[in-house]
């Protein structure tokens, strides 16, 4: 029985800013894999649309998200990873609020995120749907800005993940380009038995370390990202879904790149 892997919209650290404002933004990620917390969920081409709502004052920003992974093509090798398998089109929706305020010594963040899944996916249904709350801390005047976010799972996964990371922005060729590096932990969150089938990873420990880069730039009033990431994995164990046929064995390494194209107001 596979893993009950989920996957997550990327969750900012929001600042304060001075004056109450309210802002909507959307967007959406076209990805070569469907990549969560190292862990494979579809290694063919996704699309994640999504749309948030903010509103900032002297209490801190709060926001709220909707993100979806879309599957637009049929899997063509006997070797494919699929998160709906027969399914295609929307197999999941994740819906996220939270709160972030800067201070002197950085900024704080907290949220809840809900992971819903398909009914009618063949590999991941809403038999898996579960609940996060996560808390964030960034240092924004250290050098990279080291942050750490601790994530709970209250659904039927229980455990926790958490996670570190450091950023970097350099100008080369007279761009700005942005390196980051993170490493997972997981603990409670791996398979207990052979009949456990709510479970995010093979093993507790190091889940995974990933080295990525991006840059962005302006056309007209859109924000296009593009990215590539490197991920190296303790022997492997979030390279795939767990129960996939032999033909996706593990490896310590794998690559994949995403295009965002953003609008906000």
């Amino acid at each position: 029985m596979f893993a009950r892997i989920v996957g997550v919209t990327s969750v900012a650290l929001l600042p304060l800013t001075g004056a109450a404002q309210a802002s909507f933004g959307a967007g959406a990620t076209a990805a070569s894999h469907y990549v969560w917390r190292g862990i494979t969920f579809t290694n063919a081409s996704v699309i994640q649309p999504r749309v948030t709502l903010s509103h900032a004052n002297t209490l801190g920003t709060f926001s709220a998200n909707a993100w979806g992974n879309v599957e637009p093509l049929a899997a063509k090798s006997p070797n494919s990873l699929s998160q709906g398998g027969t399914h295609l089109g929307l197999n999941e929706v994740d819906l996220t609020a939270q709160w972030g305020r800067s201070f002197a010594f950085g900024t704080v963040a907290s949220g809840w995120i809900a992971y819903r899944f398909n009914h009618l996916s063949s590999v991941v249904s809403d038999v898996y749907n579960t609940d996060e709350v996560w808390a964030s801390y960034r240092a924004d005047s250290l050098p990279f800005s080291p942050s750490l976010s601790a994530y709970r799972d209250v659904g039927v996964v229980g455990g926790w993940y958490l996670e570190s990371a450091v950023s970097r922005s350099v100008t080369l060729g007279g761009r700005s380009v942005g390196f980051s590096g993170l490493a997972g932990w997981a603990s409670g969150q791996e398979q207990q038995d052979a009949g456990d089938a709510f479970y995010n990873f093979n093993k507790a420990g190091l889940t995974h370390v990933d080295l990525g880069a991006s840059t962005s730039f302006k056309v007209f009033s859109l924000v296009i990202t593009p990215s590539a990431h490197v991920q190296f994995s303790p022997e492997g164990q979030n390279t795939r879904v767990a129960g996939a046929l032999p033909g996706n064995r593990d490896r310590s390494h794998k690559e994949w790149i995403s295009f965002d194209i953003g609008w906000s107001r």
